[in-house]
């Protein structure tokens, strides 16, 4: 599985160290599927918790950058990783801030990061924007500043990326650092 690339050195490395072949397979499989972290793995094979609480924990590092990005932002951050690939979701309840991440982040919008603007307000229900473009966010956040908005503004912006460059100019763009400075 290695020569074909579907798990890597690492995870291979780390199921060597289960004595059954069948087990040896089926953790193989399970790498492939779900893109565990070599981390996870470890945690599984040799501290032996159930395949489905690795799974469910999120990786540490993952968690104190969720906390970093929160405390720089003032805002709840989450991370929802799948190897290279996935979102960072970001709360507000401000309309102002907002559109001040929107604004932000449109410089990056691409086919590799697209940005989404779930916006519930109380007198008018829910809304969903996707942002294709840079314009489009500007637009979005045009529209949101120009709304009389009262109380009971909510909205959450998920950015979705598919490659750990992507996430690293998001985060540059909302952080004002890199990744690296930071970690």
């Amino acid at each position: 599985m290695v020569k074909q690339h579907q798990i890597s050195v690492g995870q291979a490395r780390t199921i060597a160290y289960i004595p059954s072949h069948k087990e040896q397979r089926s953790l193989a499989q399970l790498c492939e599927k779900s893109s565990m972290s070599v981390r996870r793995l470890e945690q599984y094979v040799h501290q032996k918790k159930s395949m489905t609480d690795i799974l469910q924990s999120k990786d540490p590092d993952i968690t104190r950058l969720e906390n970093y990005m929160a405390e720089r932002l003032g805002f709840p951050v989450q991370i929802k990783s799948e190897g290279k690939s996935g979102q960072m979701l970001i709360d507000f309840h401000q309309p102002l801030s907002l559109v001040n991440s929107i604004k932000t982040l449109s410089p990056i919008v691409s086919s590799k990061i697209s940005v989404a603007a779930e916006i519930k307000i109380k007198e008018l229900g829910s809304m969903t924007f996707k942002v294709s473009s840079e314009s489009k966010a500007v637009r979005l956040a045009q529209l949101i500043n120009s709304m009389e908005i009262g109380t009971g503004f909510s909205a959450r912006v998920v950015v979705s990326y598919n490659t750990l460059t992507c996430f690293d100019q998001a985060y540059r763009l909302l952080t004002g650092e890199s990744l690296a400075e930071s970690v």
